[in-house]
């Protein structure tokens, strides 16, 4: 299978740390194909097929991701079936297509997103997703939103012309999987995914990391504990680096 990053526009400092680490995490995965970088394209990726694609969407990043995988659908070099992954998770172990399959989590967090869901932003966009879900018939799960994910290429566009997902605040960019999926998605078991999201100690960070399959971060995460971690899992450079 292929797969593709959809990647901001806005302005990059550094050199893309997380993106680069993010395409080593795929050298031991024997099912890549081709890569696709959809929207910015880091001047160091070699190897990767770039689709230049801009953000329209000033004030919801979810609905500039949906953008762009639907680009990746109408694209036909694309494989039918593909993987989106963003460029702050990575895998740390080999997995097959199962591992790959979409999982829910704990219901529980639903109520923890709703009383910080009043302003805009993405736990806004979690609760109106799950509403409209319920209003029109389809599973009202949470799916883990940091982990990649497999999407048909002639499925996503017939799904997502369902729902308004690029008005007002928008909606989540998993919106697709409640509508498409024919099975039923296992819960996130314990130590599966590892989200790092503030500050974290060594000692604590390796517990967790311990036999995890994949490892994601928001901005405030990317500390040096995790810097240090995956320069040490990947210290060399991909097929998809000068």
């Amino acid at each position: 299978m292929d797969v593709i990053y959809p990647y901001a526009n806005k302005s990059k400092s550094g050199d893309d740390w997380e993106l680069r680490y993010s395409l080593r995490s795929l050298e031991q995965q024997t099912w890549v194909d081709n890569v696709f970088i959809i929207g910015y394209l880091p001047k160091w990726v070699k190897n990767a097929i770039w689709i230049h694609c801009p953000d329209p969407y000033a004030s919801c990043k979810d609905a500039n991701i949906i953008n762009k995988i639907l680009v990746a659908c109408a694209d036909r070099a694309v494989s039918e079936n593909f993987v989106v992954n963003s460029d702050d998770q990575y895998i740390l172990k080999p997995i097959g297509e199962d591992d790959l399959k979409a999982v829910i989590e704990n219901p529980d967090r639903l109520k923890e997103y709703q009383r910080i869901g009043t302003a805009n932003g993405w736990p806004k966009r979690l609760i109106d997703t799950i509403n409209w879900c319920k209003a029109n018939g389809c599973d009202p799960w949470i799916f883990n939103s940091h982990i990649p994910y497999v999407v048909n290429k002639h499925d996503y566009p017939f799904c997502m012309c369902r729902i308004p997902w690029g008005q007002g605040n928008g909606y989540t960019t998993h919106a697709y999987l409640n509508m498409a999926l024919d099975y039923i998605p296992e819960k996130e078991h314990v130590g599966r995914t590892v989200r790092v999201k503030s500050r974290i100690n060594e000692s604590d960070f390796k517990n967790k990391i311990n036999d995890a399959m994949f490892l994601n971060h928001n901005d405030s995460g990317l500390l040096p504990v995790v810097k240090g971690f995956l320069e040490n899992k990947f210290p060399e450079k991909s097929r998809w680096e000068k």
